[in-house]
């Protein structure tokens, strides 16, 4: 693999949440050791304080994506690179309004990082 899944996830999550994994809904910190681990696998996790399911992508730009986090990283590099959509969508296999629709989410999120 050229990058594999856990740590493609990993390092989005940890970029999404640099403080750590905590409830959306109560902000809870989530310390379990299981929870978390579940939490940085992109997996759902029930918060011990309120009972509310979410999973690490809940609330962010990246919620309902349907890529996996290895090929948002590579959709977002190659984009960054300026490669034509269409070409990334034909190495993605994914449609081109698929890729225009990633470009439009990091260009908002980029909005907002500069304030």
């Amino acid at each position: 693999d050229w990058l594999k899944f856990d740590d493609a996830a990993r390092g989005m999550i940890g970029r999404l949440h640099p403080s750590g994994a905590w409830c959306p809904a109560c902000s809870e910190s989530i310390i379990d050791e299981t929870r978390v681990t579940r939490f940085f696998a992109f997996e759902q996790v029930r918060c011990p304080a309120c009972g509310k399911k979410f999973s690490a992508t809940t609330g962010t730009f990246i919620e309902g994506a349907k890529l996996e986090a290895r090929e948002i990283i590579l959709l977002a590099v190659l984009l960054a690179l300026d490669v034509h959509p269409s070409r990334i969508a034909s190495l993605l296999r994914v449609h081109i309004d698929t890729v225009r629709n990633w470009r439009d989410r990091f260009s908002a999120m980029a909005e907002v990082a500069q304030g």
